[in-house]
């Protein structure tokens, strides 16, 4: 529950990040960002704070991995905010 709302506070900053490093280098650090958040999961033997860590880790990184190729490139400008809402 808490990480889907960080996921949602972090989709707003994303348009900032892509207008400053481009849509490359963001889905580059999404993928390796998820990456690890799924590889350290089994190391870590407490639930509380760290499975909540890897999974907002795991959320950003769908965001921005999901949303920054396919919006701009597959929905047209009118509908792209109900495209986003359905991710």
């Amino acid at each position: 529950m808490i990480s889907e709302g960080l996921t949602i506070v972090f989709e707003l900053a994303m348009g900032i990040i892509t207008d400053t490093f481009g849509r490359k280098v963001p889905i580059v650090v999404s993928f390796f960002m998820m990456g690890v958040a799924m590889a350290s999961i089994p190391l870590f033997t407490k639930v509380y704070p760290w499975f909540l860590i890897c999974r907002s880790l795991i959320n950003f990184g769908v965001v921005i991995g999901g949303n920054i190729p396919l919006l701009p490139d597959y929905v047209s400008t009118e509908s792209m905010g109900l495209a986003s809402s359905y991710l």
